[in-house]
């Protein structure tokens, strides 16, 4: 598994396309044909690492508009980009 941190990186696969339906967004791999919904919560989190934020860039944005715990957002934060890179629907910038 990659070591992720709080200046890590990263960018959408290639072969993966998204869609917002309401507040959430779906995700499909078309490579795999597996597709997600993410929630709101996830949903800002993909939206701001897919316009080039880092991890921490994320966390500082993020913990302005949501009533949660800074350290709880950034491990939540750190969780969820390691899942996305697992899934293969991030990759390294």
């Amino acid at each position: 598994m990659v070591s992720v941190g709080l200046q890590t990186r990263v960018s959408p696969a290639r072969d993966v396309v998204t869609r917002e339906c309401d507040s959430d967004l779906i995700v499909l791999d078309l490579q795999s044909g597996f597709c997600w919904q993410l929630n709101h919560t996830a949903t800002a989190l993909w939206t701001s690492l897919a316009a080039g934020k880092s991890a921490g860039e994320t966390v500082s944005a993020l913990s302005q508009g949501l009533d949660v715990n800074p350290e709880r957002l950034q491990a939540d934060t750190l969780a969820f980009v390691e899942q996305l890179l697992s899934a293969g629907l991030f990759t390294l910038a």
